[in-house]
């Protein structure tokens, strides 16, 4: 099973080596890349990545910590590569399959299934990924992987709406097949611990762990409120510890002014931006694990999978994929939920409003029944018999999440979608549809002329002094994707004497390896710079300099 990725490496640039944003999108799409390559030797995997430096700063980093070699070509390489060593599948680490379609059919002459997977889904207002998928080419043959029935609900309902407005509109199917999950190390020593925040070995620590971010994580507010009340219930002293990335420390500032007006300062601890160790250090101090999510954009929840492996009781609201993780009564408790009823108005309001005030209006008119969360909570806090027997059902809940039973998954279903392609390859003829501009072709006419075989140039004065060392190239990053220092100096020395593209074309493909696209490529690029000269296209009366 050979299954190729592209990776885009936002997810490296931003968070790679940096906890504080680590956000869960990168630790599930790292960790998923991780254990395939961790996976048995008959799963070969291979990453497209943008450029030739990605590729080398993806070695460095995240491959890096791989146990064997992976394969990474630059997508300027991707046509080449896959004539050379077809692949079975093309996942994405997102819904975007279009980019999939895209490859299999303008730059593969072979075909192969596209599989993509959720993570959030509230973030396209217009569902751009849904139509792209549909424009090129997506189809029954490939699948969108939810990573709960919550997410497959949505994705179902949204192309059964579509197929009724969109003439033509074609759909993947859907499974679900949940995200995996680092689960807790019980090897390392633990990080923070309950004397470092000023909480007694009898307090009972309710941890909530959540990007401090009410547009796109959740709101913090009804827990100071829940907080509050809790102090007044329980028995036992309660501590709640607030933790996560701090984004730009604005909310997180805003929320500890909150705790001091509302005189929870004794209550409420801060763990700001922790590193991997401190966090496991604070699942091991917690008693249960909180989290009221009511955003639309959560469609899993890593942090609640790594409480429940920590073998913590989660008391999690009612509401999408943490329904699919926690079992009301067994492993955690499930805090009920409420919205309101569908407005087409409103959301038809909602569809042309900023991401992140779409998403503060749906989690501001979603409620959490903080009465139910006091009392389970309080009766967590009352029953250590009850917390524990819930603690050590969360622990269990989580084997089916290691990730090599997720890679398990995702292998039976690759296999099952590449018999299905092989079975009808021959009616699968490449060169499908496509919503790509083509960037050449679509903007032709805003050049005066296109690169011509019969066009004639020689090296100018500029040229000249190139050729000799007199000057130096400066190329901007990322050039070196088709200007060669190597062929830009042949080429100085072909043109010497004027000469027509067709000839010094013709003279240097007999080299291994030399595309005559990347020749013509560097020849114009010579021409913007003044180190060659045009004497004319066919047709043109001789334009030769004296």
């Amino acid at each position: 099973m050979h299954v190729a990725i592209p990776f885009y490496m936002d997810t490296i640039n931003n968070s790679f080596g940096r906890p504080e944003r680590m956000w869960g999108r990168a630790v599930a799409n790292h960790g998923f890349v991780r254990a395939l390559a961790d996976s048995p030797p008959a799963l070969r995997l291979t990453l497209f990545v943008p450029t030739r430096k990605d590729k080398d700063l993806l070695q460095r980093t995240l491959l890096a910590e791989f146990p064997r070699p992976v394969t990474v070509v630059p997508f300027g390489s991707v046509a080449g590569f896959l004539k050379a060593e077809p692949v079975d599948v093309v996942h994405v680490l997102d819904p975007n399959l279009w980019i999939g379609a895209h490859i299999r059919n303008h730059l593969s002459p072979t075909p192969f299934a596209v599989t993509g997977m959720t993570h959030s889904l509230a973030n396209e207002h217009f569902l751009n990924w849904a139509i792209l998928n549909s424009a090129n080419g997506v189809h029954a043959g490939d699948c969108l992987v939810c990573t709960t029935p919550s997410a497959q609900a949505v994705v179902d309902g949204v192309f059964r709406r579509l197929a009724t407005n969109q003439p033509g509109f074609s759909a993947p199917s859907t499974t679900v097949i949940p995200l995996g999950a680092p689960l807790a190390s019980t090897g390392e020593p633990s990080g923070l611990r309950r004397v470092e925040l000023g909480i007694d070995e009898a307090d009972f620590v309710i941890l909530s762990f959540a990007r401090f971010n009410p547009q796109f994580k959740m709101d913090l507010l009804p827990l100071l409120n829940l907080a509050a009340v809790l102090v007044r219930s329980i028995q036992r002293p309660v501590r709640l510890v607030l933790a996560g990335a701090a984004d730009n420390g604005a909310y997180a500032r805003f929320v500890q002014d909150r705790v001091r007006e509302q005189g929870l300062t004794d209550t409420v601890r801060f763990v700001l931006d922790s590193s991997d160790r401190d966090k496991l250090g604070l699942f091991r101090i917690a008693d249960a694990f909180l989290s009221l999510s009511d955003n639309i954009q959560e469609t899993f929840g890593l942090t609640v999978v790594e409480a429940l492996a920590a073998g913590l009781p989660v008391v999690a609201s009612d509401w999408d994929g943490y329904r699919a993780l926690v079992e009301d009564g067994h492993n955690g408790f499930l805090v009920p939920t409420r919205i309101l009823a569908a407005d087409p108005a409103w959301e038809s309001t909602l569809a042309i409003q900023l991401d992140s005030l779409v998403h503060m209006y749906c989690a501001q008119t979603t409620a959490v029944d903080l009465d139910v969360a006091a009392e389970r909570l309080g009766r967590l806090a009352a029953d250590r018999e009850l917390a524990k027997r819930m603690g050590a059902a969360a622990a269990a809940s989580t084997a089916p999440l290691a990730w090599e039973k997720v890679v398990g998954q995702y292998l039976e279903l690759w296999t099952k979608l590449r018999d299905a392609t092989r079975a009808t390859a021959d009616a699968q003829a490449p060169g499908g549809r496509s919503s790509a501009l083509a960037f050449v072709s679509d903007f032709a006419g805003y050049a005066s002329a296109r690169l011509t075989p019969g066009d004639r140039f020689s090296i100018s004065k500029l040229g000249q002094s190139l050729r000799d060392g007199k000057v130096t190239v400066n190329l901007y990053e990322h050039m070196d994707e088709f200007l060669d220092l190597k062929l830009l100096e042949q080429l100085l020395r072909l043109f010497a004497s004027d000469r027509t593209v067709a000839d010094v074309v013709k003279r240097l493909e007999t080299e291994p390896g030399r595309d005559p696209r990347q020749v013509m490529q560097n020849i114009v690029w010579l021409y913007k710079y003044g180190y060659l000269k045009s004497l004319g296209q066919p047709g043109d009366a001789a334009r030769r300099s004296p």
